[in-house]
């Protein structure tokens, strides 16, 4: 499918409010983000170690060094597109 072709037929899915588009994202229209209660926790502990790293970038240890998941949930919650 052509680009052109993908992005008209977007916009007419959300102009029918089918899907919500926000900038590169995409979801079904009226559907939420639900996390699971360690999920919730684990992001709260990833935006404080951002937040007080100031201006400097916090190590992925720092970030991750508490959180109770194991190793390979920690690599694919580090992968950046």
């Amino acid at each position: 499918m052509r680009s052109e072709t993908f992005r008209a037929a977007l916009e007419e899915l959300a102009a029918q409010k089918k899907l919500d588009v926000q900038g590169e994202l995409v979801k079904k229209a009226g559907s939420e983000i639900a996390l699971l209660p360690e999920e919730a926790k684990a992001k709260e502990q990833i935006e404080a170690a951002f937040a007080s790293a100031s201006l400097a970038v916090p190590s992925v240890k720092e970030v991750l060094g508490d959180l109770p998941s194991r190793p390979s949930e920690q690599r694919n919650s580090c992968r950046f597109s």
